[in-house]
């Protein structure tokens, strides 16, 4: 039996998002890499795995700073195997990337071993690279049909029926949300850590893997450290409040709340005071526009009402550091120049 142990994406950077800061020598960004790679080479070390992969983009660019590979340096990597994505690399080929240091970086279609049972592919390989029919195939490419879990579906990348026709089983990273995509066939990892909120479809998890090369029995496991980016929608400071409490896991979160606008003070403090969330974004949604969205769902008023309510709305409940004439201004500019128009 030989288990490999998998990860993907890690996307080493300073910067995250909307997380800053530091934390001891390191931005909030790269101290939870360190933290993340601490425990997921712990538990490949009480797994007993054989080989350690990273299924692509180990870094976020291919030029890097002096941190981040200080950072990078922490991390016990010098025996993983590492694939070439699209964000380390700066060349079609992928020769010239920002791995090249450590001891066995794939950038061009092959088969790992001798025993030619995995194949690599790395970034923008064609499917008809793959020599033979292996039994496993590594990736880091795009999967044509793919729901990314935050409305965009992917139009470009493999088939998923060439990809059934070319192995047993298909591991993938380069997509961040991960699961499977055929059972027991073929899976999308997901990242080491969550970077953006652009990764956060779905009911996925940072997660890493291990294989058993015998049996094809992928196992996840999921990293309780990394940080979990979600965009939520809470009505009341008692709704985020019930949210925040049933924060599942050991990891910290990155929100995004929509809130309505007259508690959005009280929303950014309670956020603030959360020993779970890092950092978060309130977006604040004015009364007043979700009132006359569903005043123009049943009827098409006149424009000129719509601005005549705005100013009502805004003469009635508005406070501010601005001159309510100068917002009263604009709005009769709107309505002239829509007038006019």
């Amino acid at each position: 039996m030989s288990l490999i142990g998998l990860y993907a994406d890690p996307h080493f950077s300073q910067s995250s998002s909307i997380i800053v800061g530091k934390r001891g020598d390191f931005s909030g960004r790269l101290d939870n890499l360190i933290r993340s790679f601490d425990w997921m080479n712990q538990l490949f070390q009480d797994h007993k795995v054989d080989q350690i992969i990273c299924l692509g983009d180990m870094t976020d660019k291919p030029n890097l700073t002096a941190e981040e590979i200080t950072a990078l340096s922490k991390c016990n990597i010098d025996h993983h195997i590492l694939l070439v994505g699209n964000h380390c690399r700066s060349d079609a080929s992928g020769s010239i990337n920002s791995l090249n240091l450590f001891s066995r970086v794939i950038y061009n279609p092959e088969y790992l071993d001798d025993k030619q049972e995995i194949f690599m592919l790395p970034y923008s390989s064609s499917i008809i690279e793959l020599k033979g029919c292996p039994k496993i195939v590594l990736s880091h490419n795009d999967l044509k049909g793919y729901n990314f879990g935050y409305g965009h579906v992917s139009s470009a990348g493999y088939e998923v029926s060439e990809i059934l026709d070319h192995c047993q089983l298909f591991i993938n990273g380069h997509l961040h949300n991960g699961g499977w995509v055929v059972k027991d066939r073929i899976m999308n990892l997901g990242m080491l850590s969550g970077m953006n909120f652009s990764s956060c479809g779905g009911e996925w998890e940072p997660s890493v893997a291990i294989l058993d090369t015998d049996t094809l029995k992928v196992e996840l496991f999921i990293n309780p450290v990394a940080y979990r980016f979600k965009k939520i929608s809470c009505s009341s400071l008692i709704e985020l409040k019930k949210y925040l409490d049933k924060l599942p896991g050991e990891g910290e979160y990155v929100l995004q709340v929509k809130v309505p606008s007259e508690i959005s003070t009280e929303v950014r403090k309670l956020l603030d005071q959360s020993c779970r969330v890092v950092a978060s974004r309130v977006i604040a949604e004015m009364k007043v526009l979700s009132q006359l969205k569903e005043s123009h769902a049943k009827e098409v008023a006149p424009v000129k009402s719509i601005y005549r309510q705005l100013q009502e709305y805004f003469d009635k409940n508005y406070s501010s550091k601005y001159d309510l004439t100068l917002i009263n201004q604009i709005i009769n500019k709107l309505e002239r120049s829509q007038g006019e128009s």
